[in-house]
This record gives structure tokens, C-alpha cells and sequence, in this order.
């Protein structure tokens, strides 16, 4: 008889503990990659928790602190203890920037004592939302009896002003980015993705066209800095950079449809911007290319007027040749008769 550490038997468990075993670091590392939170400063006593969930910033001054979206509930543990190594002030106020999970569902880690605030859509996007798939006692509590209507919103944190700004529809119908007027800081939420392809979430009143002027609205502020919803901190260089993709998007959607007569499912496979695609990748199922063009076709095909933007167009390198011949010429012609005089 084989000992039995050469059967067959025994082989075939050791296999079967090893395929486990790299089976649990394997799911120990994408875990760790998923809920790794990365704490960068962007301003005195301020920082951006960026993680694969959407960002959250923290002010934190002498007496309290204010919290700029919440992350989904698989990151809003991590958040909440970076946190308490971050400020042991007390959060006094939590701002959502619309009602998605990835912005709202670590609210209740937080509760109760902060003030939770949000626009009225946002709001009533979140209620719909509950009503659809249900929500616990505690999550229904996070949130506020009503929302904020007004366009420009102050809020006293003791040492200083911040505004809770609606600066129109964009990603959804209930956006709203934060002003820290002392920091030069905008935190954009989901209006501005930096380096990521936007979520255009129409069926919670998002649109294309309208996000062009909510851009306009946040450079209009001054920022030196907005904070994403995703992707890193950035200049308004970004910003508009940004913009610019939704502006080429819908001209070329426009193009496609009305033009060519494109259908939708053939303006979403024919659909290409390869400026944007070099700096631009996909963040999700529904945040992407092919979803952006299907969500503008839509906007369009409803009717939505396509705005005249200034276009700029772009010069052959030898029709600029010849213009600098001819200007040349007619140089040399006019210098005999301008040295007589």
C-alpha cells in the first residue's frame, strides 16, 4: 500500500487546499485595491478621501467640521475611521451633492448630530428611490425633512461661510456643488469626472445640454481648485477640458442623427471622439461612451435645440503657408514706394 502522502486521494486534497488558498489572497487583494482611501490636503485643515467610490471632502476647523458626500456603505466604515484620525471635532453638517448611493449611503454611520442637507430634488430622488427598493429605519432618518430650493444657499460653520450652490441640471436634476469662498475650492460632485466618462443620468433629470451651462456656473465662482466626483483634484483647465468633452459629444451626435440619419443603436456603435478617448475611460456600466451617445441621442430626438457654440476651424499647414507667401509679396511690393515717400 502507497503511503499516503503519494495516494492519489491525498494529492487531490492538497490541490483542492491551494486552489483555496490563492482563491483567499486573491479575493483578500481585490479587496484590498477596492477599499484602499487615499487622504490627499488640498487646503488648510482640508482633505479630498478618494477611493473606487465616489470622493468625500472633509473641512475641519477649530470648533466643528463639515463632510462633503458620505461614499457608498462598503467604503463608509474606512471613511468614517480616516476621519476620526483626521479631526476630533465634531461633524456638524453633512452636504450631499445629489441622491446617488455612491454620494449618500454612509450617511447614517454618521448620524445622529449632523445636519444633513441637500437640494429638494435630490431629496425626492432619494425618497423614490427608497420607495422602489426599500430603506432601513436608520437610513430613513439620514434623510432631511426637506430639502434646500434656494440657488445660493450660506452656511455659518463659525470660522467661515460656505455656500451650497444649485447651478442647474447636469448629471441629474438635483446636483449642487459647495463653495469654500476662504479655500478657493469648488466640490463639484458628479458634475465635473476627471479622466472618467460621465454618468448622464436621464431618467433622474439629467441632461447634456443643460450641463454645458452648469459649467459655465461653477467657473463663474472662481475656483483655483474643484474637487471631483471622480477621478483627482484639479484646475478649472480640467474643468473645461471636461466640458469640452460634452460639447464635442453632442455636435457629433447631432451629426450622426441628423445628418446621417444614424439610428440610435447605430450612433451608439459608430459614435467616436478619439481627442477625448486619450485621456477619458470608462467608469462603470452606465458611464461611458456608447451610453453617453444614447442618452444625447435621446435628449435630442425629444426635441432639445442643439446650441450654437462657437466652432473652430483648423487651418491646412499649407493654406497657412501660402497666406504667409502672399502676405510676404505684397510686403515687398508696397516697401519701394513707402521708402520714396
Amino acid at each position: 500500500m502507497l503511503p499516503l502522502y503519494l495516494s492519489g486521494s491525498f494529492r487531490w486534497i492538497v490541490a483542492g487546499l491551494l486552489s483555496a488558498i490563492a482563491l483567499t489572497i486573491g479575493v483578500l487583494v481585490i479587496l484590498s485595491i477596492e477599499l484602499h482611501l487615499t487622504v490627499e490636503p488640498v487646503a488648510d485643515r482640508m482633505w479630498v478621501l478618494e477611493d473606487r467610490s465616489a470622493n468625500a471632502v472633509l473641512l475641519a476647523n477649530t470648533t466643528t467640521a463639515v463632510l462633503v458626500d458620505t461614499k457608498h456603505w462598503r467604503h463608509s466604515i474606512r471613511l468614517k475611521r480616516e476621519i476620526d484620525k483626521l479631526t476630533k471635532k465634531p461633524i456638524r453638517y453633512i452636504i450631499n451633492t445629489h441622491h446617488h448611493p455612491d454620494h449618500v449611503d454612509g450617511n447614517p454611520l454618521f448620524l445622529p448630530g449632523p445636519e444633513v442637507i441637500m437640494t429638494e430634488n435630490a431629496r425626492r430622488r432619494l425618497l423614490e428611490r427608497f420607495s422602489l427598493v426599500g430603506a432601513r429605519p436608520e437610513e430613513r432618518a439620514a434623510i432631511p425633512e426637506r430639502g434646500v430650493a434656494a440657488k445660493d444657499t450660506p452656511i455659518d460653520i463659525g470660522t467661515q461661510i460656505i455656500h451650497v450652490v444649485q447651478v442647474g441640471r447636469g448629471h441629474t436634476d438635483g446636483d449642487c456643488v459647495v463653495y469654500f469662498p476662504l479655500q478657493h475650492v469648488v466640490v463639484a460632485g458628479d458634475l465635473f469626472y476627471n479622466g472618467y466618462y460621465p454618468e448622464i443620468d436621464a431618467a433622474s433629470g439629467g441632461s447634456a445640454l443643460a450641463w454645458i451651462d452648469a459649467i459655465d456656473r461653477i467657473i463663474a465662482l472662481g475656483p483655483e481648485l474643484v474637487i471631483p466626483g471622480h477621478g483627482e483634484p484639479a484646475g478649472v483647465a480640467e474643468l473645461k477640458a471636461f466640458q469640452g468633452y460634452l460639447k464635442d459629444l453632442i455636435r457629433e451626435v447631432a451629426r450622426l442623427k441628423d445628418d446621417l440619419k444614424l439610428t440610435r443603436a447605430e450612433v451608439a456603435e459608430q459614435i467616436s471622439l478619439p481627442v477625448h478617448s486619450a485621456r477619458l475611460k470608462p467608469l462603470d456600466e452606465r458611464a461611458n461612451l456608447t451610453e453617453n451617445a444614447k442618452e444625447v441621442f435621446d435628449e435630442l430626438a425629444a426635441g432639445a435645440r442643439l446650441p450654437q457654440w462657437p466652432t473652430f476651424e483648423f487651418i491646412p499647414a499649407s493654406e497657412v503657408e501660402d497666406e504667409k507667401a502672399d502676405a510676404d509679396g505684397m510686403e515687398m511690393e508696397t516697401s519701394p514706394g513707402q521708402a520714396g515717400e
